[in-house]
């Protein structure tokens, strides 16, 4: 039954990243990796700690997880996914900075 559930939840938690990562790829980012890299860092360890906290709070019945456990693994999957996409294209977007596509011509000259 776990199968499922992930399986299920899974296409909120590809959606959440996809939405995250093309949000910052539209937003102006301050030219500082280091927050991507932290949020990215944060969003694994939030995601793991609220699993921890799930599974002691009895989240995990047997060989499934319970309804209010499976819509906690489901938030946290997408938050997890949603840091990790916004924090990769902020650390891109640091990394490659705007002269790559400002100087269109200077390849050719």
């Amino acid at each position: 039954m776990m199968w499922l559930q992930g399986i299920l939840s899974l296409v909120p938690w590809i959606s959440a990243g996809i939405w995250a990562s093309r949000l910052a790829g539209a937003m102006t980012l301050p030219r500082r990796p280091w927050l991507g890299v932290a949020l990215m860092v944060g969003g694994a360890a939030a995601m793991f700690l609220g699993m921890a906290v799930l599974s002691n709070l009895g989240g995990l019945s047997g060989t499934a997880l319970s309804w209010p456990g499976w819509l906690a693994a489901t938030v946290l999957g997408c938050l997890f996914t949603s840091a990790q996409g916004f924090g990769s294209v902020w650390i891109l977007r640091s990394v490659a900075g705007p002269e790559t596509g400002d100087n269109g011509g200077a390849s050719k000259t």
